[in-house]
């Protein structure tokens, strides 16, 4: 029998470990984000939250981390971007689970305690969230739509990128890092890896998430040479998993397959929505076929989906489809 000191020696382990990287966020969003996280129900021993301070300069964000509560723990380190940051706070991340929130985004407590109740009574290796961006309505029922694996979830949905929207067993989180050196939809390529490494994944559609959308954010961002680099990063990443799927077989293939088809789809959408030349969207399209992503798969995933690949492929449709975006 374990005698009083040893317990002392091994405190309990967190239930969940929440990751929180900041980088210049505006003190008021990050004290909501914060206050967001010590309201949902989990007793001190269950919760355990880390802030990444990935070098902000600004000196009233820097003044508000050296004053937050002491069970908070903050990490400082040079300025390497949210990837490298996640990495670093994951790695000394302590809970049985992981989430990562954005700095400048919140929980919604009330819909989030109903994802933890499930979270504790069926264990999976993943739960998985939806996002709002403002809390309208009441809230809706738990869902424990269960998949023996992440792939199979994969397989059978359209899913969202965003590595705030799965909450993870810190084993299977661990299996796979954010890429450092791509700023945008840097998340996608964790996302994935992670769902194919998966054992049982719950969906419980519950918007318990609330993502802030402002100028400020790395998102917001409307200009030139950001939506360029926004391309160019998806690109990378659409390669980078493509270059995937040959390594694996059966179910994990076929999902990761769907996966990339449907970001290759998202990725012309985009392209599209920027009114680029016919010379210019040309030239994507090549990229693309160079990089066996063109023509999309022939295959019946959505009806959006299936009305896309037909359309995208006449280059007449395209120049049409670019106009009705912009």
């Amino acid at each position: 029998m374990p005698t009083s000191a040893d317990v002392s020696q091994h405190p309990p382990r967190p239930l969940l470990t929440f990751v929180v990287p900041v980088y210049n966020t505006e003190p008021s969003m990050l004290r909501e984000c914060i206050d967001s996280l010590q309201a949902v129900q989990l007793a001190h021993d269950e919760r355990e939250i880390i802030v990444v301070d990935d070098g902000s300069d600004a000196t009233v964000t820097k003044s508000l981390l050296a004053n937050l509560n002491p069970a908070v723990r903050v990490m400082t380190k040079e300025h390497e971007g949210v990837s490298v940051a996640r990495n670093a706070g994951l790695s000394q991340a302590k809970g049985e689970y992981v989430q990562f929130v954005d700095a400048d985004d919140t929980l919604l407590p009330d819909r989030y305690n109903r994802c933890l109740t499930g979270l504790r009574r069926l264990r999976p290796d993943v739960l998985v969230l939806r996002y709002v961006e403002r809390q309208t309505g009441s809230c809706p029922a738990f869902r424990s739509n269960m998949y023996e694996t992440g792939a199979q979830y994969m397989l059978r949905n359209n899913v969202h990128g965003g590595c705030w929207n799965y909450i993870v067993r810190s084993d299977v989180a661990r299996q796979t890092t954010f890429p450092a050196g791509i700023k945008f939809a840097e998340d996608e390529r964790w996302t994935a890896q992670m769902l194919l490494r998966a054992s049982t994944t719950i969906d419980t559609r519950m918007p318990a998430y609330c993502y802030r959308r402002h100028a400020a954010s790395a998102t917001g961002n409307k200009s030139e040479k950001v939506a360029e680099q926004k391309i160019n990063d998806a690109f990378s990443t659409l390669v980078y998993l493509n270059n995937l799927c040959p390594t694996l077989d059966g179910v994990p293939r076929a999902a990761l397959r769907r996966r990339v088809a449907q970001l290759t789809m998202d990725y012309l959408y985009n392209l599209l929505h920027q009114s680029p030349t016919a010379d210019t969207l040309d030239r994507r399209i090549a990229q693309l076929r160079q990089a066996h992503l063109f023509p999309l798969p022939k295959k019946n995933y959505t009806t959006k989906y299936t009305l896309f690949r037909w359309c995208i492929q006449n280059r007449a449709l395209r120049w049409l489809m670019g106009v009705m975006a912009s």
